[in-house]
């Protein structure tokens, strides 16, 4: 059952990022940092500012190299 809502969506997101870290082994200067960008993300960034930004990344528009 989908229980997300506005109120608990960041811990959700959370719960969801901390499964992915522990699934790839990352480690903790790993864990420190991608969390320090998810804090940011999340204090600067509204929900439709982030959906914008998955969007550019589904698109190819957005590349990790």
């Amino acid at each position: 059952m989908n229980t997300v809502n506005p109120d608990n969506f960041n811990d959700t997101l959370k719960g969801y990022l901390i499964r992915a870290l522990k699934e790839i082994d990352a480690t903790e200067e790993e864990r420190r940092r991608i969390f320090m960008g998810l804090i940011w993300a999340i204090d600067l960034m509204t929900m439709e500012e982030a959906r914008k930004e998955y969007e550019k990344y589904r698109q190819g528009l957005i590349k990790f190299e």
